[in-house]
């Protein structure tokens, strides 16, 4: 029973945190929100090309979109370590990443306040870290019923992560979550250096 109750917990704040982002996608895209973060930039005349690949001021990137809806309905079919495991990963890479991007600094101070975006921005972002935590302890749940140590890549067994170390598989692009989105920290591959992202 507690189990299901933490599992519809996680469902409801991953969901509550996507709409942020879908709503934050359709205001980015009407007033030119594009995305803005340490080091690269985009432009307001290429703001759904750039989305494609870096996302917006206010929503992450369609792929990374697309691994959250695909996590929340798997969750909402029953248990899956897997699916905690994708939203913890990116709960984190928005955690960290929301306080990377120029907008959401500017949205959050008291000057910066506008009775649209700031909603967006302060939901987006504390659903974020709500989803980190809340299935960081779902996987955690989930593991310690199937014997597997806790912090294990969804499919390893006890021996492979403890003994045997295994291929690695299930982590290989552990980072892609953290690499791309809204400010999201760390190395982005792109499509090249095609016009409207800039580099500084």
């Amino acid at each position: 029973m507690r189990d299901m109750a933490h599992r519809a917990t996680l469902v409801a704040v991953s969901s509550i945190q996507l709409a942020a982002q879908f709503i934050g996608h359709a205001v980015a895209l009407r007033r030119r929100r594009h995305f803005d973060v340490p080091f690269l930039a985009g432009s307001p005349e290429h703001i759904v090309r750039d989305w494609l690949w870096f996302g917006t001021a206010y929503s992450a990137p369609p792929y990374l979109l697309g691994l959250q809806v695909w996590a929340i309905a798997r969750l909402l079919r029953g248990p899956d370590d897997r699916a905690c495991w994708v939203l913890h990963r990116l709960g984190t890479g928005l955690t960290l990443g929301y306080p990377n991007e120029r907008w959401n600094r500017v949205r959050m101070r008291p000057r910066g306040f506008d009775p649209l975006e700031t909603p967006i921005v302060a939901a987006g972002w504390s659903g974020a870290m709500a989803m980190a935590v809340l299935a960081r302890r779902g996987r955690g749940a989930a593991q310690a019923g199937s014997g597997t140590p806790p912090g294990s890549p969804p499919g390893s067994s006890g021996v492979d992560s403890i003994g045997g170390g295994g291929s690695g598989s299930a982590a290989s692009g552990s980072s892609s979550a953290a690499s791309s989105g809204t400010g999201w920290s760390g190395s982005i591959s792109g499509p090249g250096s095609g016009s409207g992202v800039t580099m500084r």
